[in-house]
């Protein structure tokens, strides 16, 4: 097996959000020994950025258990693509990486009431799964994924430009824009975007969004469900677009940010030349492999969206979800791995490796980065929402607002425009 190139991690960190249907580098031609094929080991399907923090675990329980992996190791989309396919000719691997929600085709709510995947419920870490995970990790209230990790969406930056212009982490979105200014007066970027990749777009519009949507009505995804509301008749979603709009129009981004990829952007901040950026937290730990201090020269603070402080809210959704193949002959000794995944030991150990927060509850976070320290607040006071393409239906609202984003910034379509058409691909349904 290969690993995955620089350009592929990016696009995976920004998959664990929320996995798009692109391109990917296939790092094995298929699974060995997948389902009907009784090789008398445990099958595994992951993901290539969790090979890291997935083989020791796996050796210290193949130490204790006596129980043989074959893990496979491929890029998101490419692993989700193959395990839809094997699903349904029963030769997909004994456990595997699942997706959050009903925006990716190997999610939760998609394979579970197919009959893919096996309930969990009964195990003892099922308890310690944060609530605000559990509707997107059960169906009918029983649960079909372990969630080892928790991606954070937050704003990093360059701690020796705010040091040198005097800069503290802003806490409004007034506050926000006056740093943004001093930033741009002095002749750097303020905000790194790169809007070469389409993804990009969905860590300011989720930042944005968690606080302008959310926080003004908690109980807005049920009533886009419900079709009590749209994305169109949205308040907060509008102001979200709108905001990331002036940003670009104060000259707060990139001169030409369709001209810029995420992984320049990343190598701007690293290198001073810009400030910000926001990122989900797996892939921060590319940006701080660019600078020569690493982790230590970034700071991060949760995107404002309001004026009111105390309302800010941040985008955390489960990452790195593991769920056991139902019809799987060894689906009892999946279970029991999980169990041990589950352990707080080997949560605490996976989370670190993958530069990540705990996905349970419970778990100690003396191994987080010390540079993610700042959003764990909003996490212990539940001052946080899943990301927002988790709870919708299927993963072309997701694309949809990708693209519009770009078009945004290209000036061939309008914010309401924009709204409608993630409105007519909410309605389209996912298999």
């Amino acid at each position: 097996m290969t690993t995955s190139t620089r350009r592929d991690f990016l696009r995976i960190g920004v998959l664990g959000a929320g996995a798009l249907a692109s391109g990917g580098l296939l790092t094995s031609c298929g699974f060995v020994g997948g389902g009907g094929e009784d090789t008398g080991k445990l099958t595994l399907g992951a993901t290539n950025e969790q090979r890291a923090p997935l083989s020791p675990i796996l050796a210290a329980y193949e130490k204790q258990s006596g129980v043989t992996f074959e893990p496979t190791y491929m890029a998101t989309d490419q692993l989700g693509s193959q395990i839809r396919t094997r699903l349904t000719s029963n030769t997909a691997p004994d456990l595997f990486r699942v997706g959050p929600g009903s925006g990716e085709p190997t999610a939760v709510k998609l394979l579970a009431p197919q009959g893919f995947l096996a309930d969990l419920s009964a195990a003892s870490w099922a308890g310690s799964m944060p609530a605000g995970f559990r509707p997107l990790c059960q169906v009918d209230g029983k649960t079909y994924a372990l969630t080892t990790n928790r991606a954070i969406i937050g704003t990093f930056y360059n701690k020796k430009i705010f040091t040198e212009l005097g800069l503290e982490p802003p806490t409004t979105w007034s506050e926000l824009l006056g740093v943004c200014d001093k930033i741009k007066k002095a002749g750097k970027t303020p905000i790194a975007l790169g809007m070469a990749d389409a993804t990009t777009i969905q860590f300011t519009a989720y930042a944005l969004a968690a606080t302008t949507v959310y926080a003004a009505d908690p109980g807005f995804d049920a009533k886009l469900a419900s079709g009590a509301t749209t994305f169109a008749a949205s308040a907060g979603w509008k102001e979200a677009l709108e905001k990331i709009l002036e940003l670009n129009k104060r000259g707060f981004f990139d001169d030409k940010p369709l001209g810029v990829s995420l992984d320049q952007s990343m190598k701007a901040v690293a290198s001073g030349q810009a400030a910000m950026v926001n990122l989900v937290t797996s892939t921060f730990s590319l940006m701080a492999g660019y600078a020569a201090g690493g982790e230590a020269e970034f700071g991060v603070f949760a995107a404002p969206g309001g004026d009111d402080a105390a309302k800010t809210m941040i985008p955390a959704s489960p990452s790195h979800l593991f769920g056991v193949n139902a019809k799987s002959e060894r689906a009892a000794e999946a279970r029991k791995f999980l169990d041990f995944l589950a352990q707080p030991a080997n949560i605490a150990s996976f989370c670190a490796a993958a530069k990540g927060v705990p996905g349970l509850d419970g778990v100690p976070t003396d191994k987080v980065s010390p540079t993610l320290a700042p959003l764990l607040p909003f996490l212990k006071d539940g001052r946080n929402v899943p990301f927002a393409n988790h709870t919708w239906p299927n993963a072309v609202v997701q694309q949809t607002l990708l693209t519009a984003g770009q078009q945004l910034f290209s000036g061939s379509t309008t914010v309401d425009d924009a709204l409608k058409k993630m409105d007519e691909s909410y309605q389209k349904k996912s298999s």
